[in-house]
C-alpha cells in the first residue's frame, strides 16, 4: 500500500511561523519597547508597553499590527498543517496568507523601530531599546522564512503536479489534455461531437478506475500515477514520498 507522509519542507516552514509568530506577538504584547539602561531614582523611566505606543497615535498606531499580523500568521501556519494532515495538499490561500501576514507585521515593526529611535533613542542618553524589539524582530524574521518556505513548496508541488500554468506551456497543456474535445468542436456534425463525448467519459472512467487499482495495490504514485516499484521511496515523475 502506498501512503502519502506530510513533506518535511511543510512541517518545517509552518513550524517556523509557529515559533516566530507567537514569540512575536507575546514580546510586543509583554514586553518593553523602551527600557532606561540604568535606574536613576531622580530620572525614572517606566516600562513602555504597545498600548502605551498605541495611546500615543501617529505612526505608533502600526505597533498593534506586530502582534495581530504575527497571531494571524501563526493561524494561517495551523490551517496549512491541518490542511496537509486531511488532503496531503497545501492550500495557496494558506501559503500566501502566512507570507502576507509575517510580511505585514515585519513592515509595521519596521516602522515603530524607526519612530522610537527618533523619538526616544536620539533624545536621551539613558534610554535603551526593550526586549520587546529584540524578540519582535527574531520571532518576526522566524516567521517570515517559515512563510517563504511555505510558499515555496507550494509552488513546487503545482509545479510538479502540472499546474503551474506559464503563458507558453497552457495552451500546449491543454491541448494535450483535450485532444477529443477540440477535434470535436471542429466537426459540424451533431452526432459525430456526441460519439466523440462520450467516447471522452467511457476513457475518462476507464481510466479512473485503472488508477484506483494501482494506487490500491501500490503500482503507481498516488500523485501523478506513474509506475512505481515496491521498493522505491520517491516518485522519479513528481517526487511524492513513497511507503
Amino acid at each position: 500500500m502506498v501512503r502519502r507522509k506530510p513533506r518535511m519542507n511543510t512541517v518545517l516552514g509552518a513550524l517556523f511561523c509557529l515559533v516566530g509568530g507567537a514569540l512575536a506577538a507575546l514580546s510586543t504584547l509583554l514586553g518593553s519597547w523602551v527600557d532606561p539602561i540604568f535606574i536613576d531614582p531622580n530620572s525614572y523611566y517606566s516600562m513602555l508597553t504597545t498600548f502605551d505606543l498605541f495611546a500615543k497615535g501617529g505612526v505608533y498606531y502600526l505597533t498593534m499590527l506586530v502582534p495581530f499580523g504575527a497571531l494571524l500568521a501563526v493561524l494561517m501556519a495551523i490551517a496549512v498543517l491541518v490542511r496537509e494532515m486531511r488532503t496531503r495538499d497545501i492550500s495557496g490561500t494558506f501559503s500566501t496568507g502566512t507570507l502576507a501576514f509575517s510580511l505585514v507585521s515585519a513592515v509595521a515593526l519596521l516602522l515603530t523601530v524607526m519612530q522610537l529611535n527618533t523619538d526616544y533613542i536620539l533624545t536621551s542618553t539613558n534610554l535603551k531599546y526593550g526586549p520587546a524589539v529584540f524578540l519582535a524582530v527574531f520571532g518576526i524574521v522566524i516567521a517570515t522564512a517559515g512563510g517563504m518556505v511555505l510558499m515555496v513548496d507550494y509552488l513546487e508541488r503545482r509545479k510538479r503536479a502540472g499546474r503551474f500554468a506559464t503563458s507558453g506551456g497552457s495552451k500546449d497543456l491543454a491541448a494535450l489534455l483535450w485532444p477529443t474535445s477540440k477535434s470535436s468542436r471542429s466537426l459540424g456534425n451533431d452526432e459525430t461531437r456526441e460519439k466523440g463525448q462520450q467516447d471522452e467519459a467511457l476513457a475518462s472512467n476507464e481510466s479512473r478506475r485503472a488508477r484506483e487499482v494501482c494506487v490500491e495495490d501500490g503500482s503507481c504514485c498516488p500523485n501523478c500515477h506513474s509506475p512505481v516499484q515496491p521498493d522505491w521511496r520517491i516518485c522519479p515523475i513528481c517526487g511524492e514520498e513513497l511507503d
